[in-house]
């Protein structure tokens, strides 16, 4: 095959000549074509065809030879044909969550959508992300740099240092979904993905390398995705070990990494200070690209520009969220690369290129007071070829060139009529929009035609689409009266925690939490058999539910009905549904010392240890584990250790080791000789 590079640097002519030799499958004649192409600044009447494997054969001004044939033609008399827009910076999976956060800054309205977002199930992503990606497509957008949804939940870390709760990773296959569903929709895209960090960084990286290899061997089978690349996620983290694994993963697996970064106007001085921590890292370079990039300083903009590193511009979701404006002038100026995204469809709520493209060139010239500082050429030209740039994909995409995929787009001034066309450029920067994009071709493949997809069925993408919504919502309001309920235990009025937690179950049958909470409420009233009755309904609400398995097999199965092969099977299937739940081997310690097997005990403690040193109950298990095999000097060792530490709020080490061995008393299988022969002991290092 041709190198692509060569094909273009042919004399057009050559190139001509090239379209007898070429099966071609189709044809564009007598279009206005802006190529956007370097060496074609200009529009110009001319024509292309487009080869079985989706890629321009040869394009050339002027009427096509008579002997160039194609199985179909496409007469685009008057009509203006461009490359599809790229958007650099896309978080396409939000699709369906729109006019969200309306009139707050980016943090509030991370919170507006998180209340939804964090119900969702990989499922669920899949079809958002299809949805998104064809609202993409019908707008005019045929290839996106796209922040894949790793199926997290937890707040973001803004300052320095900052303690927020570790995240949880929700169960399913997110990232494969959402490769899967821009696949079948025909967007072309690049798939980027989190780092997720866990216990170790063995674990992080097998998890990384699952996804990586997976979006590989997508990539091998279909040309739509075009590669793989990291989603960094410093400006969210309090610390600057996150910064060292990105610039290591980024070397080690070669990939690009854009990092939103320096976006809000919250907390700039502690934002600024995240900088050093790539400086110091080594990230710094032409793999890394900074999105959205707002809140700079000069020695960050000389430091960036002397190091490669590029940017992505936002302008209308920067300007819907009071993230600020980005001089991209001055960037330029200082000869930093920049492209251009749309970001998602929950802050830029129409997905529109041509609004993009004049909210980012009037913002400039007005910012400047100068008309000439962004021609309409090189705004879009940030929008096609130099976003395809910024993201090292020109060979592929940004152009209408031979040897690039025909994705292209066909925009009619006259229909709706915008007018006599003067300068065709001009006219379709600032004065044609989506109401004059007639159609949409991908790799030289109609994927949009007017406003309908052909080969999708948008009916029950929409039933879809609604009917996940509506069980978010429901889960929304359903944590809504969980929220008073919390509330009201706080109060200490346990009984309107339990007519709160009802108001939600009712709200949210098929949510498991409000089941779990009014059962742990129940618990603590003593109602155990009103409690075991909530933890059977939260699994029979989500068998799906890691959490409703657990507590079920712990409170219900272990503590209330003393059925422990039931609580060991649903503890099974809680950990086959969610691997890393958190905690897990607690409650796996405890189940081994009630049902006798403190052996077990002691291996599920060590485990627990090595994948959550942070957590104390650990250590009390292994302390328990070892005090039961025999190990008396080393179990008394743990009990001093952590006679000071507060294992639970209210309870340190050992008045919680000493209701520990009340419980096993109570309700364990065997009677173990050393609670009563340490007892004494352990009571002298209670502590208040």
């Amino acid at each position: 095959m041709i190198r692509r590079s060569l094909l273009r640097a042919l004399p057009l002519a050559c190139l001509a000549a090239m379209a007898f030799s070429a099966d071609a499958t189709l044809l564009v004649s007598n279009a206005t074509l802006i190529t956007m192409a370097d060496d074609q600044p200009d529009p110009f009447v001319g024509w292309f065809t487009v080869g079985s494997d989706g890629r321009i054969i040869a394009l050339a001004p002027g009427a096509p030879p008579d002997d160039v044939a194609a199985t179909t033609t496409i007469d685009a008399t008057e009509k203006l044909v461009a490359p599809g827009f790229i958007s650099a910076h896309s978080h396409i999976f939000m699709s369906p969550l729109r006019g969200l956060g309306h009139d707050v800054t980016l943090y509030g309205w991370f919170r507006a959508w998180d209340r939804y977002l964090r119900h969702s199930t990989a499922e669920d992503i899949y079809w958002f992300t299809l949805h998104g990606s064809l609202d993409f497509l019908r707008n005019g957008i045929t290839t996106a740099y796209d922040f894949s949804y790793n199926g997290g939940v937890g707040p973001p870390a803004i300052g320095l240092g900052e303690v927020v709760p570790p995240p949880r990773l929700k169960p399913g296959p997110f990232e494969q979904n959402q490769i899967e569903a821009r696949i079948d929709a025909g967007l072309r895209s690049i798939d980027s993905i989190f780092i997720f960090e866990f216990d170790t960084l063995s674990e992080t990286r097998a998890h990384f390398e699952t996804l990586l290899d997976y979006g590989h061997t997508k990539a091998a089978e279909n040309d739509l995705l075009l590669k793989m690349a990291i989603s960094g996620r410093v400006q969210f983290e309090p610390h600057k070990s996150t910064a060292f694994m990105e610039a290591t993963f980024m070397r080690d697996y070669g990939l690009l990494n854009q990092s939103h970064f320096l976006e809000s106007p919250e907390r700039v001085p502690e934002q600024q200070q995240k900088f050093e921590w790539y400086v110091e890292a080594g990230a710094l370079g032409p793999q890394l690209i900074f999105g959205h990039f707002i809140q700079v300083n000069d020695h960050i903009l000389d430091t960036v520009a002397a190091s490669g590193a590029k940017m992505s511009w936002q302008p209308t979701s920067n300007g819907r969220l009071a993230d600020g404006i980005a001089d991209v002038v001055e960037y330029r100026r200082r000869g930093i690369p920049v492209a251009v995204g749309l970001d998602d469809q929950s802050c830029t709520d129409v997905s529109d290129p041509w609004q993009n493209l004049r909210i980012g060139l009037y913002t400039m010239r007005g910012l400047h007071e100068d008309a000439t500082v962004l021609s309409v050429h090189d705004m879009l030209r940030l929008h096609t070829l130099g976003s395809a740039e910024v993201l090292e994909i020109d060979d592929d995409v940004g152009s209408l060139e031979p040897g690039k995929f025909a994705d292209f787009l066909i925009v009619n001034p006259r229909h709706p009529d915008t007018g006599p066309v003067y300068d065709p450029l001009a006219t379709y920067v600032l004065a044609t929009s989506l109401r004059n994009l007639e159609q949409v071709y991908v790799g030289g493949k109609l994927v949009a035609d007017g406003l309908t997809f052909p080969g999708h069925d948008e009916a029950r993408l929409r039933r879809e689409i609604d009917t996940r919504t509506d069980r978010l919502r429901a889960f929304a309001i359903a944590d809504d009266f969980a929220l008073a309920a919390a509330n009201a235990q706080r109060e200490g009025d346990p009984a309107a925690a339990i007519t709160h937690y009802t108001a939600a179950i009712a709200a949210a049958p098929g949510y498991a939490d409000p089941y779990i909470d009014r059962g742990l409420t129940h618990f603590g009233q003593r109602d155990y058999a009103a409690a075991a009755a909530d933890f059977k309904a939260a699994v029979a609400a989500d068998p799906t539910s890691a959490r409703a398995l657990i507590y079920r097999g712990d409170l219900a199965y272990r503590y209330i009905e003393g059925d422990f092969a039931a609580c060991a099977a649903d503890y099974a299937r809680a950990l086959a549904i969610d691997p890393q739940f958190h905690g897990y081997h607690a409650y796996t310690a405890e189940l081994y010392l009630y049902s006798g097997e403190p052996a077990r005990a002691v291996a599920e403690a060590a485990q627990g240890m090595a994948r959550e040193p942070a957590s104390l109950i650990h250590q009390i298990n292994l302390a328990h584990g070892l005090l039961f095999t025999g190990d008396v000097a080393a179990a008394q060792r743990i009990y001093v250790e952590l006679s000071d530490e507060e294992i639970a709020p209210g309870r340190k080490g050992a008045a919680f080791a000493l209701g520990d061995f009340r419980l096993l008393a109570e309700k364990g299988a065997v009677t173990y000789p050393e609670i009563a022969k340490l007892t004494p002991w352990l009571k002298t290092l209670v502590r208040p």
